[in-house]
């Protein structure tokens, strides 16, 4: 048997594993929900039992999510009411076992979504109802009655869609589970007090503490996960609250598909509540927000930098050799920053870095048309020979893309971090070493009110609160970001988690491309992105396009006079476009 076929045979028989577990689970769900709950000891008996059945997320099917779902709801209710009844080592028991499951059932119900789980038979095969079945859901009808019309059979797009409906129902049941459960522990706190859980599936803590004791008080929960709270808010000192803090591995997918990837990122909320266990609104300000770093998967693998031969580029009419990143959001509320990474071959050497927001920048002794610049000094190099640039959301909301562009400084120009004004030359750009580049963008999400992941705008409500709150809501994303974890600052507090895109190798743009800038020619669209300003008519470069990953690389330099060629390449189909 050959190793492909042994690797094929080994995943089938794991997913038949995983679908006969699932059947198993969904079973025992059933058997267990029509169990009641006359005692203390039921109760935990029955939530112990839900926590442990649904701790593999990856075997539990949309009914079973669903059944657990509502059943550790109305045992959270259960315990909010009769909190007082009990001991508190009784509510905290099945607190933590509550917890566990609703935090299990929204993982296991979102890891598909996420793509991070396989689709289960059971799901798909039960994803052939029709749309007359889903009336009360508008938007699944909206999207869902051409497909549903050609065939009564499964199919991925309708469980996708199932998949979305169940985990928008789980979410505001876990939202009312949590809100309950944080309920009863708070009865039995007292300040200086907290209780916590800490499992693989989630940690929550919950602290009772003065306000006074919040200012610029720094939570580390768990790992490289943080929050600081600034030294000011609307809060009155002399309160009494409790901080209710929680982190989950898997961020839940947003309602509206394909806007944002939160795929790699883990969940981070906060809430203070009073002492009736109602949430209060916090704010805080531009000038001192509140500090989130949250972690990504540990799993993520780090791209390759890609290398440019520029030692073997020579351009007599242009001082610098520029680079196209392409930023483009789906909606123009989201934002995100821009990460680039240079390694010099050489890393004694020095460079000056500009850059222009949706067009070319340009800088000589006669222009000077560029929204930054920095300089790139062997001095401030890391340790892994890297430099490092950042560009914060603000800067690149509603932008399509930026160009970069690199010189090597002479060495009679000084590199210095002090200086003010970046070295004008008119001389054409001369590298003496080839270098790398590497680009990510990464953002910071608040979940509103109908499960959609927002960088801006109103914030309506809390994943975990049952309160509504409306303001103008706005993240920013920190310089400490990194491939580990993302820095965030808030001026509210919410449900938050990270995004991260490795931005494919930057469109490397030849000089002679930008003989003209604006509307000299037909702009260039790779797929819904636009790559826009360049001469078309006078480039005698061929280049060739990587559709999937929306990069624009040189093939060779050969030349050919008065056309251009690409090869478009996606999938599997490859077609060769020649431009006269």
């Amino acid at each position: 048997m050959s190793p492909h076929s042994w690797n094929t045979s080994t995943f089938n028989q794991y997913i038949q594993q995983l679908n006969d577990d699932a059947s198993v689970r969904e079973y025992l769900m059933k058997s267990m929900n029509d169990l009641t709950t006359t005692t203390w000891n039921n109760i935990l008996l029955q939530a112990s039992s839900i926590a442990l059945l649904t701790h593999a997320i990856n075997e539990l099917t949309r009914d079973t999510s669903m059944l657990a779902s509502s059943k550790c709801r109305d045992m959270a209710f259960t315990l909010k009411s009769m909190a007082r009844l009990v001991s508190s080592n009784d509510v905290e028991n099945i607190g933590n076992h509550l917890i566990q499951c609703a935090t299990n059932v929204l993982s296991a119900v979102n890891a598909p979504l996420q793509q991070r789980g396989a689709i289960l038979e059971l799901d798909l095969n039960r994803s052939s109802a029709t749309a007359n079945d889903y009336d009360d859901d508008m938007y699944l009808n909206l999207n869902l009655n051409g497909i549903f019309m050609k065939e009564n059979e499964p199919s991925y797009e309708r469980n996708f869609y199932h998949q979305k409906r169940t985990a928008n129902i789980i979410a505001k049941q876990v939202a009312e589970t949590l809100a309950a459960i944080a309920v009863a522990f708070n009865v039995h706190l007292t300040v200086g007090q907290n209780t916590t859980v800490n499992t693989t599936s989630v940690f929550t803590s919950l602290e009772k503490t003065l306000v006074s004791s919040l200012s610029n008080k720094r939570i580390s929960p768990l790992g490289s996960a943080q929050i600081h709270i600034p030294l000011s808010s609307n809060l009155t000192q002399s309160d009494t609250v409790s901080v209710w803090s929680m982190i989950q591995p898997l961020a839940v997918a947003s309602v509206t598909p394909g806007q944002v990837n939160t795929s790699l990122s883990t969940m981070i909320s906060l809430s203070i509540l009073d002492s009736h266990g109602k949430e209060i609104s916090i704010h805080t300000d531009n000038e001192q927000p509140i500090e989130f770093f949250i972690p990504r998967d540990p799993n993520l693998i780090i791209p390759s930098m890609a290398l440019y031969n520029v030692t073997l580029i020579h351009d007599a009419k242009h001082q610098f050799y520029f680079h196209l990143i392409n930023i483009t959001q789906s909606n123009v509320n989201l934002t995100v920053s821009l990460h680039i990474e240079m390694r010099p071959r050489n890393r004694s050497l020095n460079y000056l870095m500009i850059f222009r927001l949706d067009g070319q920048p340009q800088l000589n002794t006669l222009i000077n048309n560029i929204d930054d610049w920095s300089l790139l000094c062997s001095s401030n190099i890391s340790d892994d020979g890297i430099h490092k640039y950042f560009i914060n959301n603000n800067r690149t909301a509603k932008h399509r893309f930026v160009i970069i562009g690199f010189r090597e400084l002479n060495t009679t120009e000084i590199c210095s971090n002090k200086s003010s004004t970046p070295p004008i030359t008119d001389q054409p750009f001369n590298f003496s070493s080839d270098y790398e580049l590497r680009t990510f963008t990464s953002a910071c999400y608040y979940l509103d009110s109908n499960n959609n992941w927002q960088s801006d705008g109103l914030l309506v409500s809390m994943l975990f609160s049952l309160s509504l709150s409306t303001s103008i809501y706005r993240m920013q994303v920190g310089s400490m970001t990194d491939y580990y974890q993302t820095q965030c600052f808030s001026t509210h507090l919410s449900t938050f988690a990270s995004g991260y895109s490795h931005a494919p190798n930057p469109v490397l743009l030849f000089n002679d491309l930008f003989a003209h800038t604006q509307n000299s020619c037909p702009s260039v669209y790779p797929g819904e992105d636009i790559v826009n300003g360049m001469n078309l008519s006078k480039s005698n470069t061929i280049l060739k396009f990587d559709h999937e990953m929306l990069s624009l690389m040189p093939s060779h330099l050969e030349h050919h006079d008065a056309t251009i060629r690409y090869q478009i390449h996606k999938t599997n189909i490859n077609q060769d476009i020649a431009i006269e």
